[in-house]
């Protein structure tokens, strides 16, 4: 009896891809994929068991959009015109290059490799236009790239230097000094219409800092330091936003916020002052050790500044941790007090408490969740109000203990702010075919429908995946009417 492998195992079943990509040849930097199919989500069996009266009724489409993307730690993602055609491309990078994904009109998927390189980063990376030329450029840690334009289905490739070191857009230094960071956003933080550059390290040699990004970017940004922490903590996907109601942009870090105040005369532009948050639970700063399931770093690995009670006030919406455990909860803004200071209150949405034994031992309570790295904030269900969406991480480190160890895509649906400000969540498990795509992840509307949908990527692999231990692309289409 002829044994027939398997290709991808999704809920138990053993799947063949009926239509298998053209995969990429050493040294090719373009790659055609075409992507299989893995069900829509959620199934009966995983409807919200409460409230339920009026939640939506929510549908997603995963699809296995590269089965085989380069191993390695796997970051970098940002979405933005790169083509020049008014649509957003997917850019991701990592230890074995820098990429971007272009969804084609009939559903395919195409892979350009734009360096080889990982750049100098640990996670970061954005892109914006910083030529002027209609195309969106990358900033890669301290370094930016240039957009060499597109052309006849491809990437230009002006360099010389191309045949004979492979594709590789022009790179240009934004300064000396400052490694690779955890996090980068773009935000307008001096109020002039133009986008500053955000970056954050958790290390004395990186801190908190922003960048003026001059007329001529090839010339030496500004740098400017705000604070030096050194807990692991997030800064991404978008922890800029006015907080204080004051009209200027303020930034958060998970566990801190940083009020962004005009300094007069010649001292600079801002003069920042740092705020305690109010914690997940009272755990001490940094690394943990000891802890059930390695549960890692605290105080967050993800951060949004968004007014999800849709109160006026912008409020933070957190998720951790890299490890298994992970929580999902945020911080309503109740508006500053007499002195000036914002007030907070905290509430959780998901995930299960992490305390100390009688013997002293620490120990989970309630629902564990697998490590989180990944959040978006939007309307997914067209009703009006903001929800949050995660994907649990493919990582070995972060996945639940067995049985349920599969992890989730899972929507908390927004239905209503209660009398006391809270928010009444439907959770929705949106993607469950056993492929972690929660490191990173980012959101748009990628198929014209006008509804969010969501493209991501392990930041390692899991060895028990669907793929048998294979990185990949994974995009979870939204089919909600």
């Amino acid at each position: 009896m002829k044994r027939i492998a398997c290709t991808l195992l999704v809920a138990g079943v053993c799947l063949s891809l009926s239509t298998p990509p053209i995969l990429a040849q050493e040294g090719e930097r373009v790659v055609h994929f075409t992507p299989e199919d893995l069900g829509t989500f959620p199934r009966e069996d995983q409807q919200p068991r409460y409230p339920d009266h009026n939640a939506s009724p929510v549908q997603f489409r995963s699809w296995l959009v590269d089965p085989d993307f380069p191993r390695g730690a796997t970051s970098q993602t940002y979405l933005c015109d790169f083509t020049g055609d008014g649509q957003l491309e997917y850019m991701v990078g990592g230890s074995e290059g820098r990429f971007i994904f272009k969804r084609q009109n009939d559903g395919s998927w195409t892979r350009y490799q734009i360096r080889a390189d990982r750049g100098p980063t640990d996670v970061g990376a954005v892109a914006l236009d910083l030529t002027g030329d209609g195309l969106c450029d990358v900033i890669t840690g301290t370094q930016w790239l240039r957009n060499p334009g597109f052309a006849n289905g491809e990437f230009l490739s002006p360099n010389p230097q191309d045949e004979e070191n492979g594709w590789q857009w022009e790179d240009f230094t934004i300064i000396e000094g400052p490694g690779g960071p955890h996090d980068q956003i773009l935000a307008d933080l001096t109020g002039d219409g133009r986008m500053e550059m955000l970056y954050y390290k958790d290390s004395g040699d990186g801190g908190l800092r922003w960048f003026e990004i001059p007329e001529d970017p090839t010339q030496e940004w500004t740098d400017h330091i705000i604070s030096i922490p050194t807990t692991h903590t997030g800064l991404a996907p978008d922890g800029a936003g006015d907080i204080d109601g004051d009209g200027r942009i303020d930034v958060a870090i998970g566990y801190m916020w940083f009020q962004n105040l005009p300094r007069s005369g010649d001292a600079g532009p801002i003069q920042w002052v740092g705020h305690n948050l109010p914690a997940i639970n009272s755990l001490p700063v940094g690394r943990l050790e000891g802890i059930p399931g390695m549960a890692g770093f605290v105080h967050g690995t993800q951060t949004i500044v968004a007014d999800i009670n849709d109160d006026g006030h912008n409020d933070i919406v957190v998720v951790d941790a890299e490890h298994v455990g992970g929580r999902v909860y945020w911080l309503e803004n109740l508006g500053n007090d007499r002195d000036g200071d914002v007030r907070w209150n905290r509430h959780v949405v998901a995930g299960g408490a992490l305390l100390k034994d009688a013997a002293g031992e620490w120990q989970y309570y309630g629902r564990v969740l697998g490590g989180i790295h990944g959040m978006c904030v939007g309307d997914f269900t067209g009703n009006g109000r903001l929800d949050i969406v995660t994907v649990e991480q493919d990582w070995d480190r972060a996945r639940r203990p067995a049985p349920h160890d599969r992890p989730l895509g899972l929507l908390w649906e927004n239905l209503a702010t209660a009398f006391d400000g809270s928010i009444v969540f439907a959770e929705h498990v949106i993607s469950d075919v056993n492929l972690g795509a929660g490191h990173e992840m980012v959101c748009t509307d990628l198929t014209g429908d006008g509804r969010l949908d969501i493209i991501g990527k392990p930041w390692s692999p899991g060895s028990n995946n669907a793929l048998g231990g294979k990185n990949f692309i994974l995009f979870i289409e939204n089919l909600t009417q």
